[in-house]
Parts: C-alpha cells; sequence; structure tokens
C-alpha cells in the first residue's frame, strides 16, 4: 500500500510502499491461515487435495472412497467406508474443536432429505426464507416470471425501469417452484450423460452465443450450466446461501457425515409443511377480525379515510391522507427539535418485538416496516397532541378543519385492524419536549384526554385507567377501552364453568314482577339483581356504541382473555333486549340514554353487536341470569304481579279494587247474617 498522506520518513526512498503486517479490520488473514492448517492435518492424515476443487480431499484404500469438502468451517464428509470415516471424525475432532451433527440436513442453501428411494436436494427453505426477507411470503405463485421466449437485454438509453417490480415477478416464480428439486434414486446406474445446446448469437446486444449444458448422473440431473452472461438475480435482496449459513447458530459449524437411514416420503413433507407455517408469539394481539364477524358488517372493521398499521396500507384508496401524515410527521419533529434518523433508528430497534403483534404475516421488508410504522405513528401522535392542544391546528389543516374528517378518523383509529404497537407510541411520546407535554407528562394520560369525547370513559371513573409510569401491559388502543370496562375486585361476579343460563327479555321480566333501576357503579359490568330489583348501570346508545362494542367483541374472542367480558355483557343485553317493547322499558326507567333516530333501532342494535359471539366459558353472568330465571318460574311472583299490573296500576284502579273487595265483603257478611237469622 502507498505511504500515507504526512508520513514523511527521512530514510524512505522513492517508490517504497508500506507492508501490511496485520489486517486491522475484521482479521481477513485468520481464514486462510485456518484452512492452511486444515489442509496440513488433512494431508498428513493420508487425504489428497484435489486440484480441481482446493476444497475437496480425497481417499482411496482397498477399493473404498471417503471425501471430505469443507465451506469455511462447515464440513461434509461421504463415502463408503464406515470405518475411515470414523477414524476421520476422531482425528478432527483431536485437532481442532468440532461436533458432529449427525445427517446432512442443510448446506449452503441446499436442504437433503431422505427416504427408501433415494436423497432428495432442494432450495426449499432458502427460497422461503429469501420471500420472507423480501416480504413476499405471502404472495401468489407464478409458473413464469415474464412471457415466454422473452430475451433480455441492455439499452443505454432506456430509462430506469422499477427494480421491485421485475423482483416481485422473479419472487413469484420462485414461490410456485420452492418444493422441486433434484431426486438422486437409488439405482445402482452411475452412467454419466451430458447435453449441450447453444443458442447461436442470441443475446441481442453483442450478439453473443449462450451454451447450456445439463449434466445426468444415473438418470438424474445432475448441475446445469450456462456460459455466457449472467444469471437473472434478485438483484438487491442482500441475501445468499453463504449469508445465510454466516447467520445460523455455530452448532451448525461441525461436520457432518451422510448415512443412508430410510424414511417414509410423507413423513418428509410433512416436516417440510411444519417448518414452514409460521410461529404464533405469544405477543400476538392485534388481529384481523374473523369471517363470521365481518360478514355483512364490513363498515364496523374497515377505516374509512386512513388506514394505519399494516393491514390495509396497500389498499391505496387513500393517497390524500398519506400526505396529510407526511405533513402531521413534519409539523411533529419540527416542533419538538427531533431528526428523522433518531426517531428511525428507534424504531428499527422495535421492529421485532412490533411484528409479532401482528397475528398474520406481514407481506413488508425490514424498510417498508419501519417506514410505515413510524409515519403512522407519528401521524397517531399528532393527531392526539392538536386534539388536546388546539393551538397546534393551523389553518391548513385538513383534518380538524372538517368536522365530518375528524370523526371519520375518530372511527378509525378505534378498529382493532388499524392499530398500531401501544409502547411504540408510547416509546415516541418520551421523545416530545415536556413544554409540548404540558400537565400530560406519560401517554397513558393523553390518551385518556383523547378518547373522553368519543367513548365516554370519562364516566366509568379515573381509578379505572391504567396507571401511568408503570408496566400498565396496555397492547393498543382498543385494549385500552377495554380496561375501562373491566370490573374490580370487589365487583366481580360468581363464575359458571359449564352450566348456561340465559337471561329472560325484559318484558319477561317485568310481567314477572321484577323491578328495574339503575346504579351508581361506575362500571358498566356491574349488573346486579336483589330483592326483585334488577340494577343496570346507564347505558348511552349513540353513533359510536356498535362500532366501539363490535371491536372489543372481535378482540376478546380473538386473544387470549380467560374471562370475556364485553363479549359476556353484549350477549346478555342482546338475550334482555328482543323488541322495541323491551327498550321502551329501559328507557323509561333511565337505564338506556338513546342518541339514534327510533327505539327500534337500539333493538336492532343490541340484537346484532352480539352476532357470532355464542356462550363463552366461563359464564361471567351465570349466578344473575340463574337468578332471574329463578325469579320468573315462581307463580306466585307472577300472580303478585299480576294483580299490581290489572288492579293497582292507576290511583283510581286502586279505589275500585278496594271499593269492590269492601262491597264483596258486606255481602258476604249480609249473607251470612240472614242464613243465621232463618
Amino acid at each position: 500500500m502507498d505511504l500515507s498522506p504526512g508520513c514523511n520518513l527521512a530514510h524512505a526512498k522513492k517508490n517504497q510502499v508500506c507492508k501490511l503486517r496485520k489486517s486491522l479490520y475484521g482479521l481477513k488473514q485468520s481464514p486462510r491461515a485456518w484452512f492452511d492448517k486444515f489442509t496440513k492435518s488433512m494431508k498428513i492424515f493420508g487425504y489428497t487435495q484435489t486440484n480441481s476443487d482446493h476444497t475437496l480431499f480425497l481417499k482411496r484404500d482397498e477399493g473404498k472412497l471417503t471425501a471430505l469438502i469443507v465451506y469455511v468451517d462447515d464440513i461434509i464428509v461421504i463415502g463408503n467406508d464406515a470405518k475411515e470415516q470414523l477414524k476421520l471424525q476422531k482425528y478432527l475432532c483431536r485437532e481442532f474443536e468440532m461436533k458432529d451433527l449427525g445427517d446432512l440436513k442443510y448446506f449452503l442453501g441446499i436442504e437433503v432429505a431422505r427416504s427408501k428411494t433415494g436423497i432428495f436436494m432442494s432450495q426449499r427453505k432458502y427460497v422461503m426464507d429469501l420471500l420472507t426477507k423480501t416480504g413476499m411470503c405471502e404472495c401468489k405463485p407464478a409458473d413464469t416470471p415474464i412471457e415466454m421466449n422473452h430475451k433480455l437485454y441492455e439499452d443505454m438509453d432506456q430509462e430506469p425501469t422499477n427494480k421491485e417490480q421485475d423482483q416481485h415477478l422473479v419472487g413469484r416464480y420462485l414461490k410456485s417452484a420452492h418444493e422441486k428439486g433434484l431426486m438422486f434414486s437409488k439405482n445402482g446406474d452411475l452412467e454419466v450423460v451430458r447435453y449441450t445446446d447453444v443458442d447461436w448469437a442470441g443475446f441481442i446486444t453483442d450478439g453473443r452465443s449462450t451454451s447450456g449444458y445439463f449434466t445426468f448422473v444415473g438418470g438424474t440431473s445432475y448441475f446445469h450450466e450456462e456460459i455466457g452472461h449472467g444469471n437473472w438475480l434478485l438483484d438487491g435482496a442482500g441475501f445468499s446461501p453463504t449469508q445465510e449459513e454466516e447467520e445460523t447458530s455455530s452448532t451448525n459449524a461441525a461436520p457432518a457425515v451422510i448415512v443412508e437411514k430410510p424414511r417414509d416420503e410423507v413423513a418428509i413433507l410433512i416436516e417440510g409443511k411444519v417448518r414452514d407455517t409460521p410461529s404464533f408469539w405469544p405477543d400476538c394481539c392485534i388481529y384481523k377480525v374473523p369471517h363470521r364477524f365481518r360478514r355483512g358488517n364490513e363498515g364496523f372493521y374497515e377505516p374509512r379515510v386512513v388506514s394505519i398499521g399494516p393491514y390495509h396500507s396497500h389498499q391505496g384508496s387513500f393517497p390524500q391522507m398519506q400526505i396529510f401524515k407526511l405533513k402531521y410527521v413534519e409539523a411533529f419533529l419540527s416542533r419538538n427539535e427531533l431528526s428523522l434518523d433518531q426517531c428511525l433508528g428507534l424504531v428499527r430497534t422495535w421492529e421485532a418485538k412490533a411484528r409479532r403483534f401482528y397475528v398474520d404475516c406481514i407481506d413488508l421488508s425490514s424498510d417498508e416496516f419501519a417506514e410505515l410504522i413510524l409515519v403512522d405513528a407519528i401521524f397517531v401522535l399528532e393527531l392526539m397532541i392538536r386534539h388536546q392542544f388546539f393551538e397546534y391546528v393551523d389553518d391548513c389543516d385538513r383534518i380538524y378543519r372538517k368536522p365530518r374528517m375528524i370523526e371519520d378518523v375518530f372511527h378509525d383509529v378505534l378498529l382493532i385492524e388499524n392499530q398500531i404497537p401501544f409502547f411504540v407510541l408510547e416509546g415516541l411520546y418520551d421523545l416530545v419536549d415536556n413544554s409540548s407535554k404540558r400537565t400530560l407528562k406519560f401517554f397513558v394520560e393523553l390518551t385518556h384526554e383523547f378518547f373522553k369525547a368519543s367513548v365516554k370513559i370519562d364516566k366509568f371513573g379515573a381509578d379505572r385507567a391504567p396507571v401511568p409510569g408503570v408496566n400498565h401491559g396496555v397492547k393498543h388502543f382498543v385494549d385500552f377501552i377495554r380496561c375501562y370496562y373491566l370490573p374490580t375486585e370487589d365487583e366481580k361476579h360468581e363464575y359458571g364453568n359449564r352450566v348456561y343460563e340465559i337471561s329472560p327479555s325484559v318484558t319477561a321480566l317485568e310481567d314477572a314482577g321484577v323491578k328495574f333501576a339503575t346504579t351508581s357503579t361506575r362500571s358498566l359490568l356491574d349488573i346486579q339483581f336483589n330483592r326483585g330489583c334488577l340494577k343496570i348501570p346507564n347505558f348511552r346508545v349513540d353513533d359510536w356504541t356498535e362500532t366501539v362494542f363490535k371491536n372489543l367483541i372481535a378482540f376478546e374472542q380473538c386473544h387470549d382473555h380467560q374471562v370475556k367480558h364485553i363479549s359476556e355483557l353484549m350477549f346478555l343485553m342482546g338475550c334482555m333486549i328482543k323488541t322495541s317493547k323491551d327498550v321502551d322499558l329501559l328507557i323509561e326507567h333511565e337505564i338506556i340514554s338513546s342518541m339514534l333516530g327510533s327505539n327500534v333501532d337500539v333493538s336492532t342494535l343490541f340484537n346484532h353487536i352480539g352476532q357470532g359471539v355464542g356462550f363463552c366459558q366461563p359464564n361471567y353472568y351465570f349466578s344473575l341470569c340463574k337468578k332471574l330465571n329463578a325469579y320468573c318460574k315462581s307463580p306466585w311472583h307472577r300472580w303478585k304481579a299480576i294483580l299490581k299490573r290489572d288492579y293497582f296500576n292507576t290511583p283510581w284502579k286502586v279505589v275500585s279494587t278496594i271499593a269492590a273487595i269492601v262491597l264483596l265483603v258486606l255481602t258476604l257478611v249480609q249473607t251470612i247474617c240472614s242464613v243465621l237469622s232463618l
């Protein structure tokens, strides 16, 4: 290497250079030194290094052959001399730190599987890993990536093409071919046959030919080779079999011996499918709504104006909102003097955890996912900050300056499919300057203020809010709202695990003499029945009710909550409210406050809101329903109710009934006296 600038040595002569004694970057000479030592050891043990491939070592002894091939520190040993293989293994373990991993399963992107008929080699796992890294694991397969007989060439004058579009075409082809491979049958035939073909002057640019060779060993294609121009690669994917080998655990860096062990082909097929099945993490909490809930109710689960998170980001139906998002990002960063690199770096550290929050496979690369989460998270934060501090809303704000727009945005933020992990929002909010936060130091407090207007969570009391500054465990906004409905220890009911009880309707309860009253409790779940009086908290029904509760139910039904409180509540209300007459009675007793057009709409809402829920285990309202049914089945309660309803429901009927009773008594007395006088 040349002398460094400023390096003036008095004794240096003209045209002299520096001698490199030690590499300062990664010790590049280490692998070469290790391989030299390994080569000497193999030669000492009687193996010959081949000239065509210096990583291949052979040893022949009495007609038997043992071969060893090495790549960096991964070693494969094959042959028909079992004793020699055992000796070689002991020798290498003595000379080097190595571990025998048994039969070969995976090497340089090639997967090896064995059966009774032979050995099957494929690149299935490598292809699936490549598709996963490029975000194409859920793509639709295609038989051909481009048109048949289409010739590729380089045109210096053409405009740059969309590289990702071409990569997606090749990725779709790979998805259709990932199960294909080479089958080496145990037929004993080792005849080598080679075919060649040349497309004379087939390359358009310079007229060069491309020669192709197919080599068959024992009737099986051994390798395919093309000489001419390079192959069409997934440039930019940043992934290769060698790279994957470097990323694997150190236990794979050890010798493996191929030993023929018969395996059932169906077992191999099932094993591959099991390996390809995506893992379900315990962190999963953002779900796609099941079909039984979504059917006919798409408007309650799909965004109207803005997509948040990856599930609806591909729709492309909100291009104008994407501009608003970027404007909000710019304002957020500028006001808090934050750099985009700082926020993006933070999001990248959360990527693995954030991906595990989504139960469905996210068809996005690492860069695309980080960009989406960052932009959407900052948009939501700025939306909440402007809602609390309206002075940040300028005249150009196209969301808060349009009342209908902000209502639609509120709707979209409440959807279970339209969520960002809470810890991401909380982490980015911690970067906000304290002067901008003012009295709302914690993100939990800002979230509470944000949902007070739309969901009316303030009526449940601040004591039900997640505690700021501690590990509250909130997963996203839907989970945050659910926390307000959960009962305290004093409000919990007796659970029923196996016996189901269905509540009678409000009309049937009234016919049985049940009285209705509101309760002062702040929990919507705290429904009590005592001494013939059913106490139900005031339930406000408005345009937000169905959206909020449908998404809360969908979250509970998909998640692993032991007790599905919201689902149980809506199922109970659906049993009680069958017709508009039931609604009339509840409104009369100030239990329901309706903001809808008619009471028929309210009854329809409760009949549809719990669609697809069914019975839940454990049954939270088991004890309540059991008491109501027992009360309604009592003849005495029903007779008493009929008497009160038919004869004592108005003052005039009371007077008439008393007069009739007095008249009946007097008549009876007169009759008795007449009989006695005879």
